[in-house]
């Protein structure tokens, strides 16, 4: 029995032990841990990697004596592929790269119109470390350029990016959020199509802005990037809306044109797209619920229930205007980014097989009917009226 006892506490001392200690502290000093990618053309057509890498001693306090150190680390990196240009990162930085914390992968303008996304990302697709939710940018110019840039507010450019991508997706409806198994999606479609958020940097500065979405049709980017203001329609159209400014132009008065306008601020949307086949012919009904505030009055007023009709008369008449405008420029590009065909795949997939090899020309051909229901929550703190303009009857 005695000797039971003693077996059992060799035991359990064995395995405190093995539980005790820091066994892999090594991996600290192995590894560093990447914030961000930027992935460029090179000189010599191959691909370039700019990898940041994030610094965990650059949080010490400065004393005036010594500099403080950098918050991120960029090390660059060229080879024929990108898996490749990786392996070869502890070559300058003696550290293998970890993924775990990506926020941000940026591919510039230039390597996304000569090389399918595909290609490109293959390798974040495959790596075990690297999380789906990675969120994806193009840039105009040299990514490289972007990793380089000083954040304002947050430790490092990667982390910087992924939250204005989000912020401006969520209030603004300037551009899309699109994390990496969400393109994933997207590949798959039945209309080849795609869309990143796009990003630029000021003429003056070295401030960045995310907004805008860069189209790809068979995983390359084509024609010009979506601006801002068209991207709200047409996120609008796929039901990614989720807030933003309707800029509403005031009626002219006395043959004058006038530049003021009016804003209505869309809290809520909700669109569905539902293809209407009768022989032949396509048509998409299109309907759309809006609600939202009136955010600015300058030319009108809303003090009965005949100006709120009309109020809503316009905003629906406006953002219709809208997403006819943005229709028709995918149409003139035969370009499904609505993935109307994707719709036909799902619910006829027979009729599919057959419009499938022509379906550029009948999506350019298709007819779009629009109706939008518009619902005004309320015009803010002040009476339905410009803000200081005093009675009629003073």
């Amino acid at each position: 029995m005695r000797r039971r006892s003693i077996r059992v506490a060799l035991l359990l001392v064995s395995a405190a032990l093995l539980l005790s200690g820091c066994w892999d502290k090594a991996e600290l000093i192995e590894f560093g841990y990447v914030q961000a990618v930027a992935i460029d053309k090179s000189m010599n057509e191959s691909i370039e990697l700019t990898t940041l890498f994030y610094n965990p001693s650059g949080h010490g306090e400065s004393t005036g004596m010594t500099a403080q150190p950098k918050m991120a680390i960029p090390i660059v990196t060229e080879a024929d592929s990108v898996f490749e240009a990786v392996q070869d990162i502890p070559l300058h930085f003696g550290r293998r790269a970890k993924w775990d914390h990506m926020r941000i992968i940026m591919i510039s303008e230039e390597l996304a119109r000569s090389m399918p996304l595909g290609e490109i990302l293959d390798f974040f697709s495959r790596n075990s470390e690297q999380r789906a939710t990675v969120l994806l940018l193009i840039t105009k110019g040299k990514a490289k350029d972007y990793i380089m840039i000083k954040p304002y507010i947050e430790y490092t450019i990667g982390q910087q990016l992924r939250k204005i991508e989000d912020t401006v997706s969520r209030y603004s409806a300037k551009t899309t959020k699109l994390p990496l198994y969400e393109l994933a999606i997207q590949l798959m479609g039945q209309t080849n199509t795609a869309m990143l958020p796009y990003a630029y940097t000021t003429a003056n500065s070295n401030d960045i802005v995310v907004a805008g979405i860069a189209l790809f049709k068979d995983q390359l980017l084509t024609g010009n990037i979506v601006t801002p203001s068209d991207t709200q329609p047409l996120l609008m159209l796929l039901d990614r809306y989720k807030q933003g400014i309707i800029e509403l132009p005031c009626p002219a008065t006395d043959g004058k044109k006038r530049n003021v306008g009016e804003s209505f601020e869309v809290i809520s949307t909700n669109t569905r797209l539902k293809p209407k086949i009768q022989g032949d012919e396509l048509t998409i009904q299109v309907k759309s619920k809006i609600k939202g505030t009136v955010s600015e009055l300058h030319c009108t007023t809303l003090m009965t229930m005949d100006d709120e009709r009309k109020m809503r008369m316009r905003v629906a008449e406006q953002i219709t205007k809208e997403m006819k405008l943005m229709i028709g420029r995918l149409q003139k590009r035969r370009l499904d980014a609505l993935n109307i065909g994707n719709k036909i795949y799902r619910h006829y997939p027979q009729l599919w097989k057959k419009w499938k090899p022509s379906w550029e020309e009948r999506f350019a051909a298709a007819k779009f009917d629009i109706s939008i229901d518009v619902d005004i929550l309320n015009t803010g703190l002040n009476i339905g009226e410009t803000f200081g303009k005093k009675e009629k009857n003073e």
